[in-house]
């Protein structure tokens, strides 16, 4: 039988001796768009071969399956594999999120379900955030098998079944990833200073290694280092890579071959196998080339700020104009918006041992509720004034609709100041930083 491999990963030199091998990013590929998930790989060849089967007359057009009905697939997978919304994957996630809602398969009004979202309603981040998590866990934690035949079922009970099975395995998965980010952030506390470091390499053979991607980004975008955790696996440490600032990891796993058993990837994501020998030798090396490549950006990590508003500002009319740039992500991010001297009211926690916080702000009338995901305070104490940096959301909760906003960033407000003055760094369309002087330090 003739094999055909799909992939959206930095092919190696050699490629595989199938019949074709499908890869966008292979160097003599003519396609123009380099960023497809491996979901739109797949979907493309598959409305190749079916546009050669009529066009060949081999199958009428009306016995040929219509491709749209797999863009709700393809919308999941490419929401999933955090690739840049932009191009090809912005249309596909666009019109699968519209076939979702209008016919959800089975398997995803159950995910729905048990995620608490509506299909009506859902969107990239319901796929993002909730229920793509549930999907992976099966893989991350368990059999990954239940994960395609709850996609595939006609049956509604038995998806509802595999359903609740996944919502079980994802807080097995969640609680699973909060002990290895505890212990990962132990053992960095345990060593030299995190701003002294180029990239964070950790290891540890008790970590589960289904989850180690999850923290890992999770480290990367906390300490803003270039991150690989590990974790020993039949006499050789395997983990996963994750990349900030654009670092290339690709190249730089590529440039550290001779110590590694093999490697893959993409330059914001990568998996690793190295024998436990070369750790440190791979640890030296990998912060080395993460310190090169930030010297060669001077700068902290800075968040760009799309304009100032006031909470006046905020309407559902700029909830509709916003809504018409969608579907957010990697590649088109939610627009972040800077609104000064709020008064920050109201304060609580919630979630799993309080690690989310939320609070109200108010201004000239106006009062929003405000979110911010693994945070435990303010730089203000209660009644103080904050210049708040944010995504303005949707919010659905139990049948009502309202607009809240998602906290990006904030610093105590400079009195008496209610606009951007010129120069400040704060203007409409300037940047700021998350620390230092004059910036939004988080």
């Amino acid at each position: 039988m003739d094999g055909i491999v799909t992939d959206h990963h930095e092919p190696g030199a050699d490629l595989p001796p199938a019949f074709a091998v499908v890869d966008a990013k292979r160097k003599d590929c003519p396609h123009p768009d380099k960023n497809l998930a491996g979901v739109g790989v797949a979907f493309m060849l598959a409305c190749g071969v079916r546009r050669r089967l009529r066009d060949d007359g081999i199958v009428g057009d009306d016995a040929l399956p219509n491709m749209r009905r797999y863009l709700d697939l393809v919308a999941l997978g490419t929401v999933a594999d955090m690739v840049p919304l932009r191009g090809d994957n912005r249309v596909f996630v666009k019109a699968g999120l519209e076939e979702m809602r209008a016919r959800p398969r089975p398997g995803i009004r159950a995910l729905a379900t048990v995620s608490g979202i509506a299909t009506e309603t859902i969107d990239e981040s319901d796929l993002a955030f909730r229920i793509g998590p549930r999907l992976n866990a099966a893989g991350r934690v368990g059999d990954a098998g239940r994960s395609a035949e709850i996609l595939v079922t006609r049956d509604v009970k038995e998806a509802f079944r595999i359903a609740e099975e996944l919502n079980v395995e994802n807080a097995r998965r969640q609680r699973e990833e909060e002990r290895i980010s505890r212990e990962a952030e132990a053992a960095l506390l345990e060593g030299p200073p995190a701003s002294s470091l180029g990239a964070i390499v950790l290891g540890d053979s008790r970590w589960h290694p289904g989850v180690l991607g999850i923290v890992a980004s999770r480290l990367a975008q906390k300490f803003h280092r270039p991150t690989v955790l590990l974790s020993m696996e039949t006499e050789e440490l395997r983990g996963s890579c994750r990349s900030v600032d654009g670092f290339p990891l690709v190249d730089a796993l590529a440039a550290l071959a001779p110590l590694l058993s093999r490697y893959g990837g993409h330059h914001q994501a990568a998996g690793v196998a190295l024998p436990p020998a070369n750790l440190s030798a791979f640890r030296d090396g990998f912060d080395r080339l993460a310190s090169e490549y930030a010297s060669r950006r001077p700068g902290g990590p800075r968040l760009e700020i799309d304009a100032q508003v006031g909470l006046d500002d905020i309407s559902p009319r700029l909830m509709e104009e916003l809504e018409r740039l969608r579907p957010f992500g990697m590649g088109n991010e939610e627009p972040v918006l800077l609104a000064r001297n709020l008064a920050a009211e109201r304060e609580s926690t919630f979630g799993g041992d309080g690690r989310h916080l939320k609070f109200e702000v108010a201004s000239s009338g106006r009062r929003f509720e405000t979110v911010a995901f693994g945070r435990d305070g303010l730089p203000v104490g209660p009644g103080g004034r904050l210049d708040l940096v944010f995504t303005p959301q949707r919010s659905h909760f139990r049948g009502g609709r309202s607009i809240r906003l998602l906290f990006r960033d904030a610093r105590p407000a400079a009195p008496g100041v209610e606009r951007a003055a010129p120069g400040d760094g704060l203007a409409e369309g300037g940047r700021v930083g998350r620390g230092g002087g004059g910036t939004c330090s988080g």
